[in-house]
C-alpha cells in the first residue's frame, strides 16, 4: 500500500522547480536592473563632457500623437537616461536610452510611458537602444518610419503585425530590397518624397551606418540598432544634423 502512494520527493518535485526558475528569474531581473542603473549613472557624468542637460526622461517625443508602428510595435516604451542639447539656430537634440518592454498580457499594459518604478520583469524582459531626436519647429515631416528590412521585418509583414504597407519602388529593386518604409496616416505623401532617385541614393549610404529612421511632425528620429556607449554619441547626433539638413530639402521640394 505504501510503495504505491507517491514520494513526499515526487509530490513536491513542481514546486521545487517552479520555485527555482522564479529565484533564476528573480536573480537576472535584479542583475539587469543594476546594469541600467550603472548605465544611469555614467551617462549622467558624461553629460558635462557632451554639455548637455540630463534627464530622466523626454515625453514630447509621444505628444504629437505619434501613429508609427516602431513605437507601437511592443507592449510599452520609455525614452530615458535623456541628454539635451539646445541649439537655438539648429533644433534641439535629445539623446538616450529607448527601452522597449515584451512583456505580454496584463503584465504589462500598452501605454507610451513606463512609470520609474519598473518592475522586475519589465527589466527583464526589455530591450534598449540608443535614439536620438531632433525637435525643429522648421521642419514638418511627414509620419514615417525607414529601417532595415531585416527576416524579422518581412515575417512581421508575412503575419501582419506590421500592418503598414511596405512602400517599394519597382525602378529601385535595391531600394526596395535594403528598406521598410511605411506611413499609416500619409502613405502616399511620404511615397512622393521618397520618389525621388536622389533621396533614395542618400538612404543607401545611410545604411551602412546600421541605424532606423522615423519622423513626424517637428521630430527626426534616429535609433541604433543597441545600446551605443555615451563616446559614440557623436556620431549619432552628425546622423541627426546631417539628415535634418537632407530630409528638409527633400520635403520642401
Amino acid at each position: 500500500m505504501n510503495s504505491m502512494q507517491p514520494s513526499l520527493l515526487h509530490m513536491l518535485s513542481p514546486l521545487l522547480i517552479t520555485g527555482f526558475i522564479i529565484a533564476v528569474t528573480l536573480f537576472a531581473a535584479s542583475r539587469k536592473n543594476k546594469k541600467r542603473q550603472e548605465r544611469s549613472d555614467i551617462i549622467k557624468a558624461f553629460a558635462q563632457e557632451f554639455k548637455a542637460q540630463y534627464q530622466t526622461h523626454y515625453d514630447k517625443v509621444f505628444e504629437e500623437g505619434i501613429d508609427c508602428e516602431f513605437f507601437y510595435s511592443q507592449d510599452s516604451n520609455e525614452f530615458t537616461n535623456v541628454l539635451k542639447l539646445d541649439d537655438t539656430s539648429n533644433g534641439t537634440v535629445f539623446i538616450g536610452d529607448w527601452v522597449t518592454s515584451f512583456v505580454a498580457g496584463d503584465a504589462i499594459t500598452k501605454t507610451n510611458h513606463i512609470s520609474n518604478e519598473d518592475s522586475l520583469m519589465k527589466a527583464l524582459c526589455s530591450k534598449s537602444l540608443t535614439m536620438g531626436v531632433i525637435f525643429d519647429e522648421r521642419l514638418n515631416l511627414p509620419e514615417f518610419a525607414l529601417w532595415p528590412e531585416t527576416l524579422g521585418v518581412k515575417m512581421d509583414e508575412v503575419i501582419r503585425i506590421n500592418t503598414s504597407e511596405d512602400i517599394d519602388y519597382a525602378e529601385d529593386k535595391e531600394f526596395s530590397d535594403m528598406w521598410w518604409l511605411c506611413s499609416h496616416k500619409e502613405n502616399q505623401k511620404v511615397k512622393e518624397i521618397f520618389n525621388n532617385p536622389q533621396l533614395r541614393h542618400e538612404c543607401m549610404n545611410f545604411a551602412k551606418k546600421k541605424y532606423r529612421m522615423a519622423g513626424f511632425g517637428k521630430h527626426l528620429v534616429i535609433v541604433s540598432h543597441d545600446a551605443l556607449s555615451p563616446s559614440d554619441y557623436n556620431e549619432l547626433l552628425d546622423s541627426l544634423r546631417e539628415w535634418q539638413k537632407i530630409i528638409s530639402t527633400y520635403v520642401a521640394q
